[in-house]
């Protein structure tokens, strides 16, 4: 899951108490480095927060400074880590597709190379490769306390592949039935980049049904950069809550927006609310 907040008119904040929202879209490195130096955090332009708010610790205008930064480099090096988690997940899959590598220079003598399908339930990202793992571990029953926990962070494991994977997963590996794939859109960021499934678990005595959303992918530098995004909204009645998880769960600029694409852009929350009902 992945944000990036662009201006201080991004959205409607009438729905929190209180927000502070970094943009490292607009900062230059000098107006980066005087914000060591002013206790007034709400003059600069790439911190959107109350009029008048002040931060009075040093210590805590550095760890924004910080979060900024981190966020500035990992634009910076976006597609050099994409390219190289791209080239880290073909070989392998390259391999497999060809039966290994032996097969595969047997293929290549006799040109009869398979190129890799990232749709296939075979193909694995950088996570299924270093956790090939697709079964539940057998010696733990539903009785056992550790089944759940067990089971969700297979889930949570099995949400970085693609849909195709899950479904077998969940359906030949798991016993289960597998309910439906997420692919949610996000309108800072303006692209679907919250993906999840649901499965329902009949094998015990009641029906449990999970939810497992994909987390930070680790050649993806824009969800790196929702983690070091520092930004939040204070929610009555709750506290703060982080923005970047927040958007990708289906917060909205505008109600126009949500009208204007309710009908091809499904988001997170609603379609969960959705489901609900089902």
């Amino acid at each position: 899951m992945a944000t990036e907040l662009t201006t201080k008119t991004t959205c409607n904040k009438s729905f929190c108490k209180d927000y502070l929202l970094l943009s490292p879209k607009d900062v230059g490195f000098l107006d980066l480095v005087m914000l060591l130096f002013s206790e007034h955090i709400g003059n600069r332009k790439f911190i959107d927060c109350p009029d008048g708010t002040v931060e009075e610790g040093f210590g805590h205008r550095f760890v924004i400074f910080i979060s900024i930064l981190a966020q500035k480099v990992l634009h910076l090096v976006d597609k050099p880590l994409g390219w190289l988690g791209s080239a880290i997940e073909f070989l392998p899959n390259f391999s497999d597709a060809n039966g290994g590598f032996l097969m595969l220079l047997l293929n290549v003598v006799s040109g009869k190379l398979v190129l890799p399908n990232k749709e296939s339930p075979e193909f694995l990202t950088a996570i299924g490769l270093w956790d090939i793992r697709r079964d539940l571990d057998s010696r733990i029953k539903h009785e056992d306390p550790r089944y759940t926990s067990a089971l969700a962070i297979m889930a949570a494991k099995s949400a970085y592949e693609n849909q195709a994977y899950i479904k077998e997963t969940v359906e030949k590996h798991w016993k289960m039935e597998f309910l439906e794939y997420f692919d949610c859109w996000n309108d800072y960021e303006e692209d679907y980049t919250t993906q999840g499934f649901m499965w329902s678990d009949k094998t015990g005595e009641s029906e449990l049904i999970g939810i497992s959303f994909r987390g930070t992918s680790p050649f993806n530098a824009k969800d790196w950069s929702s983690d070091v995004d520092l930004s939040w909204y204070h929610l009555p009645g709750i506290g703060k809550v982080h923005a970047g998880f927040l958007k990708a769960l289906g917060l909205q600029k505008e109600l126009r927006v949500v009208e204007r694409h309710s009908n091809r852009q499904p988001k997170t929350l609603r379609l969960l609310r959705d489901q609900k009902k089902t």
